[in-house]
């Protein structure tokens, strides 16, 4: 079960940096068509950001998915400038305490605001 979810994280994590838009000339430096000079290195900056914030972000649903006492479905995880948000229930304290040890030691990550939940599985 664990080893599945670990699949589908790794893969919707992989098909989201896929996906996200890439300026042609970005590592050229240059200015894309119709944008003043200047404007490409700007965008290409944020852009960088945003990819990092995404990387960011399926790291960390990875590692909570290997999380004993957490259930993907059960946690949303938001990134923003390195900082980690993530909400949702877990089964246990030591879920919550194990989850926060996993997602600080990712690269990239300056803090974790955790709204994590102990519920207890019925």
């Amino acid at each position: 079960m664990k080893t599945r979810r670990f699949l589908h994280v790794t893969l919707l994590a992989g098909a989201v940096a896929l996906v996200l838009p890439f300026p042609a000339n970005a590592a050229e430096g240059g200015p894309s068509e119709g944008q003043p000079e200047g404007q490409a290195h700007r965008d290409a900056g944020r852009q960088g950001e945003y990819i990092n914030d995404t990387i960011i972000n399926a790291r960390v649903t990875t590692a909570l998915a290997n999380v004993n006492g957490i259930e993907p479905a059960d946690i949303k995880v938001e990134t923003r400038d390195g900082l980690v948000h993530i909400t949702g229930f877990v089964a246990s304290q030591s879920a919550n305490e194990e989850a926060m040890i996993a997602v600080r030691q990712i690269d990239g990550v300056r803090d974790v605001k955790n709204e994590m939940v102990v519920r207890p599985r019925k």
